[in-house]
């Protein structure tokens, strides 16, 4: 199953047959995988093939090894088919390169169990897109950072209300529609995880975590942004780099020698993880190729052709000149910060409508 080519062209029409070989490995089976699917075959057995209610408990060591040899053997095949079909969604649809693109692997289960269920819903356009808007809402609302196992749960039986029995009226999914909305502060808000202090390395008690960092690269590579190159057009995928077009390296939209004096090495600003250059905001994708390029640069010809790239399809202000202060450095990273939001909003709310 895992090598099986998968019928992807309603996830992206440029794609037209994907296989798991782009993800994951599928010759020696990685400690991720295997954890998803262990974890995956426990909930769907367990509560959609016998009945039982959903409990946290069906994701820990000793329910999941009361699984019988003969259920593991009949439901292997479907639950390793939802899982790749899980696997192409967030690589088409979610800017994953590949499973170590995934940020928390208790959000995975909740789609593979959507996607478990029949194959009209995994063909159904519009059920994908509520699935993303989901997925992104959760992501940048922060609600995956504690307590991932009730989350966990709360998110399988609110997805299967709403895709599943057509039901919108329980109270978790009209908590989970205000972020859609924009209703709820979380939203590039969240306390020590998406909220601007956090995001700009100025929250003493903590730096900006690494998931929010993930998220928000994912999320720019989702929306194929132009890559840094004046010579050419190129739209970067998480697709195209898993198939090995180019390779994408994390770039610093505002280099670290911009605020580096003479005789300092920009390595040590790197190793400053709360240096505000090296703020989540502050990053995006491009290729092995424009940055190259642009390493070869002076910072003062790096502004002066920043107008030329297409900053824009990062989600990142076009009116930027180079800073000559950290407070120039803090405007800038705000702007973006409120471009982001701005952005996610639009675009969870074009997708719960399409």
């Amino acid at each position: 199953m895992l090598k099986k080519p998968l019928n992807v062209n309603h996830l992206d029409s440029e794609v037209k047959d994907w296989n798991a070989d782009l993800f994951t490995s599928t010759e020696e089976l990685s400690k991720k995988f295997k954890k998803i699917f262990l974890n995956s075959m426990s909930l769907i057995i367990f509560s959609l093939e016998k009945g039982e209610n959903l409990s946290k408990e069906m994701t820990l060591s000793g329910k999941i090894l009361s699984l019988q040899p003969e259920d593991v053997i009949k439901y292997a095949e479907r639950v390793t088919e939802a899982i790749v079909k899980t696997f192409a969604f967030l690589q088409l649809k979610c800017g994953h390169i590949d499973e170590k693109s995934i940020i928390y692997e208790y959000m995975i289960l909740p789609i593979v169990y959507v996607f478990y269920y029949n194959d009209d819903l995994w063909y159904n356009s519009s059920i994908v897109n509520r699935i993303t808007a989901w997925f992104w809402g959760s992501l940048f609302s922060g609600t995956y950072k504690e307590r991932q196992d009730d989350q966990l749960i709360k998110d399988i039986k609110m997805l299967k209300a709403w895709l599943i029995d057509g039901k919108e009226n329980s109270e978790e999914f009209k908590r989970w529609k205000k972020i859609i909305a924009g209703e709820d502060e979380r939203l590039f808000n969240k306390e020590d995880y998406s909220d601007l202090k956090t995001l700009l390395n100025d929250n003493l008690e903590t730096e900006a975590p690494k998931a929010i960092k993930k998220a928000i690269l994912n999320y720019i590579l989702s929306k194929k942004p132009i890559d840094f190159l004046t010579e050419e057009v190129i739209n970067l995928s998480a697709y195209k780099c898993a198939k090995g077009d180019f390779k994408l390296e994390e770039h610093h939209i505002i280099p670290l020698a911009s605020v580096t004096k003479i005789g300092e090495s920009t390595r040590k600003i790197r190793r400053e993880k709360k240096h505000i250059l090296n703020s989540p905001l502050n990053l995006t994708y491009i290729s092995d190729k424009a940055n190259s390029k642009i390493r070869d640069k002076r910072i003062d010809e790096y502004f002066r052709e920043l107008s030329n790239f297409q900053i824009a399809t990062h989600i990142f202000p076009t009116d930027i000149k180079k800073p000559e202060s950290n407070e120039d450095i803090k405007d800038i990273l705000k702007k973006r910060w409120e471009l982001l939001k701005h952005d996610v909003t639009s675009e969870l709310n074009r997708l719960l409508n399409s």
